[in-house]
């Protein structure tokens, strides 16, 4: 299973004393937070496979697009114009507008925040296999709808081991996304998920899910308080 992770980047031109401050705010984060993260050349990640898909199923519309069409948004605006990927790169990294009118048809909740942020295809060399990344701007997390969202995660436990639909949610979950490793799935396929596995499982989806708020909200005042250049983007590893 391929692992994908987003990241925080922050570009080689936040030099200096800014620079110096930025890295220090978010290694004290992850340290206090205990946050899933760690340093990968200019970057800070965070583990996303499934994840959207769970919140979605909580009636979250931003957060979950803001991270598919960080990970998938690239290759798909490459297939949604029939460029190859190369060739699509060099367009969408000069032309917003082709940017803007794909996302809205694939991620119509995210293209209404990119109508207010600045979104961007980059190049970024020895970051994960690729190097064309479609990036969100961190300040993305300071619109009013983002935020909303962000203290969804951090404010509640927003799945329930009473609740059956949650139950069942986490049962497909675990099929769905192919968890555990080859041997933990084939005892999925012969014996099925136990009630045991479940109520551990929404335990730390629990927790995850308040770690992801962590994430947002700790980056966005990481670049507030230092007016640093940041952005979010997905690499897979």
């Amino acid at each position: 299973m391929v692992e994908r992770h987003m990241l925080i980047w922050v570009p080689s031109r936040v030099r200096g004393k800014k620079r110096k401050m930025v890295e220090m705010g978010l290694e004290e984060l992850w340290e206090k937070k205990k946050a899933s993260s760690i340093v990968l050349s200019d970057s800070w990640k965070f583990y996303t496979t499934g994840d959207s898909w769970l919140m979605m199923q909580r009636g979250l519309t931003y957060l979950p697009e803001i991270i598919d069409s960080t990970t998938f948004a690239f290759y798909r605006l490459s297939d949604h114009y029939n460029v190859p990927v190369e060739r699509g790169a060099y367009l969408f990294m000069r032309n917003e507008n082709m940017v803007k009118e794909g996302l809205r048809e694939m991620y119509p909740h995210a293209a209404k925040l990119a109508e207010k942020v600045d979104v961007r295809v980059k190049m970024i060399r020895n970051i994960g296999y690729g190097k064309y990344y479609f990036c969100w701007p961190v300040e993305v997390v300071g619109l009013e709808e983002v935020r909303e969202e962000v203290k969804r995660l951090l404010g509640e436990s927003i799945f329930s081991k009473d609740d059956q639909r949650d139950r069942e949610m986490v049962r497909v979950w675990l099929e769905k996304f192919e968890i555990g490793g080859p041997s933990f799935q084939e005892e999925i396929k012969t014996k099925g998920v136990t009630n045991e596995e479940i109520n551990e499982d929404i335990e730390h989806w629990n927790s995850h899910m308040r770690r992801w708020g962590e994430f947002f909200n700790g980056a966005y005042e990481i670049h507030r308080k230092y007016n640093a250049e940041m952005w979010f983007l997905v690499v897979s590893q």
